[in-house]
């Protein structure tokens, strides 16, 4: 890869261009599924737009109600940003550094092709553990990235027939592409990234994905789809904090465990350790031990639970009349 390499939007021209777009052809894709999305997996309306470019998605994000700060490393988008939303919040990151970003302050943050210009496994790694310190405990990363499909395929809004050379492009490398929605017609270049180095990035960063989408299009929407329809331009990560792994304690047995923080979404709410979610209902709902080789042990159905004072403890009784106590180790 190329040790020059630059973020291409960090150009005056480019950032005019760029921030005449709104979600034309395959844009929307990229869009069309993240309020469901956000609403399947994202508690609470605070939100950092990490890399907000000209504000597009900030603008989105406040579209869905959400408290946004946007943030980037180019002033010339930023400048276009405020522009186009004098009453937004942005804010410039030198070489992306989030340290003056408040910590474990925002229930999302959002990544909308930031990381296509993030050059090397080092640098997005320590991005992703930087990110997570932003988030409060229940908050996840919704990251938006190009699948490595784009770059050797026609699209609505893009094209790359004229670089062949993108056909032999490993993971870390640069490709080019061409934007059809936009007058600057400068090739874009971008780091082509893998579904499997994404998530040796996560591995090493500490998160993991809680969902991954890769929306297609459909007949009968606005847009005169090329490719889109049978291959994906786009993925869409979901990440929440890595499993951690705990002794868990029930009516005196002790299995060794990773706590399935997923439980703790809508109907749940997070109590004084990261190890344990209180149920808010009386639902039946499995408390996710996995050990072992043996998979999930679906046995302990949760009915009644109760937070005992002074104790990182569950009082439980379980679908099977057993009743106890469930403590992390």
């Amino acid at each position: 890869m190329n040790a020059g390499f630059s973020n291409v939007y960090d150009d005056e021209a480019r950032s005019l261009a760029y921030a005449t777009l709104e979600f034309p052809g395959s844009y929307f894709l990229a869009f069309r599924d993240l309020p469901s999305i956000i609403g399947e997996h994202v508690l609470g309306t605070k939100a950092l737009d990490f890399g907000c470019g000209a504000g597009r998605s900030t603008r989105f994000l406040r579209g869905l109600g959400f408290e946004v700060v946007g943030v980037d490393i180019s002033e010339p988008m930023l400048a276009r940003a405020r522009e186009r939303d004098p009453a937004g919040d942005y804010r410039l990151l030198p070489a992306g550094d989030v340290a003056g970003v408040e910590g474990s302050a925002y229930d999302l943050v959002l990544s909308a092709f930031t990381f296509d210009n993030v050059p090397t496994m080092e640098k997005k790694v320590t991005l992703f553990r930087d990110l997570k310190g932003l988030l409060k405990p229940r908050g996840r990363i919704v990251n938006l990235v190009s699948s490595p499909e784009i770059y050797v395929h026609e699209w609505a809004s893009f094209s790359t027939k004229d670089f062949p050379e993108n056909r032999a492009a490993r993971c870390g490398d640069e490709v080019l592409i061409l934007m059809l929605d936009v007058e600057d017609q400068r090739p874009v270049e971008d780091i082509v990234w893998t579904d499997e180095g994404y998530r040796e990035v996560y591995h090493r960063a500490g998160v993991r994905p809680e969902g991954i989408y890769r929306p297609l299009g459909k007949q009968g929407e606005p847009c005169a789809w090329v490719n889109e329809t049978r291959i994906a331009p786009w993925v869409i990560y979901v990440l929440g904090p890595a499993e951690q792994t705990v002794d868990i304690e029930f009516c005196g047995e002790r299995k060794r465990g990773r706590w399935n923080d997923r439980l703790a979404g809508r109907g749940y709410e997070k109590v004084r350790t990261e190890l344990l979610d209180v149920v808010a209902r009386d639902t039946p709902m499995p408390i996710g031990i996995e050990h072992g080789r043996d998979g999930l042990d679906r046995g302990l159905l949760v009915l009644e639970c109760r937070l005992v004072p002074n104790h990182h403890v569950l009082a439980v009784r379980s679908a099977g009349k057993r009743r106890g106590i469930c403590r992390a180790h």
